[in-house]
C-alpha cells in the first residue's frame, strides 16, 4: 500500500491538464485496474473532464466492480455529470429527435451496460445493507431518469433506512415529474388524499443483539507504529462495541490498511478493501448510537459516511473536536501513539481481552 499515495499523486497530476492523447493513456491505466484507491481517483476525473474518451465504458467497469467504494465513485460521477453516462456521437444505436428545421438529429442514450449494471446494483441484497452504496446508486438511476429501475426504486422507498428512502424519493421525483414521499413506510405523491398513515418501516433487530458484550473490551493492536491499544465499552454503544469486538475476534482486523491519517485530526482504519468504503460482508449497515460524549484527544468513535452507515471501521481522535459531539457513535478510548500512524501503515494482528 504505500505505492497507494505516489499512484494517487500521479492521477492528481494527470488530471491538472487536458485529459487527451498521451495523457489518456496513462489516465486509462489507472481508471481500469491497479491500486484501487488511484483507480477511483481516476473514475472522479470524468466528471470534471468532458474530453475523456470511453467513459461509458470506464463507467459500466467500475460500476460491475466488487469494491463498494470503486463502485459509488462511478456512481457519484453520473449522478452528477449523466452525460457522462452516454455513447458518443456514431456509436451504438441512437434515438432521433426533430431538428429546427424537421431533420432528424441524434440523440444520445446511455450505455446500455451502465443501464444493466445499475439494475443490478439495485438488485443486490448487499448493496441494500450499504446505505453509502445503494445511495449513490439510486441517484444515478435517478439523474439517467432510468425508467426500468422504477419498480426497484419503489421498493427502497419502503427501506428501513431513512437516508435510503430519501435518495428513492428523490429519484422516483425525477421519473414521475412530481414530488414523492418515501418517509411514511409507503411510496407515493406527497400529500396525496386517502393515502393510509403507516408508521415508518422498523429495521430488523441486529444480530448482535442477541449476545451482546456486557463488559469493556481491551483490543490489542500489532501495527507498523508498534503496539496500540483501546478499551471499547458496551455501555456508550452495546450493539456497535459487540459488533467490532466479534470482528477483532474473528481475526476481521487482522492485516488492514490504516487508510486515513488527518495530523491533529484522526487515525482511520477497518475498510474491508482499505479504501474507507463499506463494511465485512454479510453485516448490515449499524444505526448510529450516539451520545452527548466529548469526542476529545484518544476517544474512538464509529466511522461514516451519513447517517447509519458505521460497520467495520473506526477513528481515533488526535484533538478535541466538538462538532462530531452528538453526530458519531462514541465507542470508546484510545491508549498509545495512534498519531504515530501513516496512510498506509498495516495492522498486523488484533488481540480482544476482557
Amino acid at each position: 500500500m504505500r505505492g497507494s499515495i505516489g499512484a494517487r499523486a500521479v492521477v492528481e497530476v494527470i488530471g491538472r491538464g487536458a485529459i487527451t492523447g498521451a495523457r489518456l493513456a496513462a489516465f486509462r491505466a489507472y481508471a481500469e485496474s491497479g491500486e484501487l484507491r488511484a483507480r477511483e481517483a481516476a473514475i472522479e476525473l470524468i466528471a470534471s473532464h468532458e474530453e475523456i474518451a470511453g467513459a461509458p465504458d470506464l463507467l459500466a467497469k467500475a460500476l460491475a466492480a466488487e469494491e463498494p467504494g470503486l463502485v459509488a465513485a462511478a456512481a457519484e460521477v453520473i449522478a452528477r455529470q449523466p452525460q457522462r453516462a452516454s455513447e458518443a456521437p456514431g456509436q451504438g444505436k441512437r434515438k432521433r429527435k426533430a431538428g429546427r428545421e424537421g431533420k432528424d438529429a441524434p440523440a444520445a442514450v446511455t450505455s446500455p451496460a451502465i443501464e444493466a449494471a445499475l439494475i443490478a446494483i439495485l438488485d443486490r441484497p448487499a448493496a441494500r445493507d450499504d446505505p453509502e452504496l445503494i445511495g449513490a446508486a439510486i441517484d444515478a438511476a435517478g439523474a439517467l431518469a432510468l425508467r426500468p429501475a422504477e419498480a426497484r426504486l419503489e421498493e427502497l422507498c419502503r427501506s428501513s433506512y431513512p437516508t435510503t428512502r430519501a435518495h428513492a424519493g428523490t429519484a422516483l421525483g425525477v421519473l414521475r415529474g412530481r414530488k414523492v414521499a418515501c418517509d411514511a413506510g409507503l411510496p407515493g405523491d406527497a400529500g396525496a388524499a386517502g393515502r393510509p398513515a403507516v408508521a415508518p418501516p422498523v429495521g430488523e433487530v441486529p444480530p448482535e443483539a442477541s449476545a451482546l458484550v456486557r463488559e469493556p473490551a481491551v483490543l490489542t493492536f500489532d501495527t507498523d507504529a508498534g503496539e496500540l491499544t483501546m478499551t471499547l465499552d458496551p455501555a456508550l454503544a452495546p450493539v456497535a462495541v459487540t459488533r467490532f469486538v466479534d470482528l477483532a475476534r474473528l481475526g476481521y482486523y487482522d492485516g488492514k490498511i490504516v487508510h486515513r491519517v488527518v495530523p491533529g485530526f484522526v487515525t482511520q482504519f477497518g475498510a474491508p478493501f482499505g479504501d474507507g468504503a463499506g463494511g465485512p460482508p454479510g453485516r448490515p449497515a449499524l444505526r448510529c448510537e450516539t451520545s452527548p460524549v466529548a469526542f476529545e484527544p484518544l476517544r474512538v468513535g464509529v466511522a461514516l459516511a451519513g447517517r447509519d452507515t458505521g460497520s467495520s471501521q473506526l477513528f481515533v481522535m488526535h484533538a478535541r473536536a466538538p462538532h462530531l459531539d452528538g453526530q458519531y457513535a462514541a465507542v470508546g478510548a484510545a491508549a498509545g501513539p495512534w498519531a504515530a500512524l501513516v496512510d498506509g501503515d498495516v495492522i498486523r494482528s488484533v488481540k480482544v481481552r476482557n
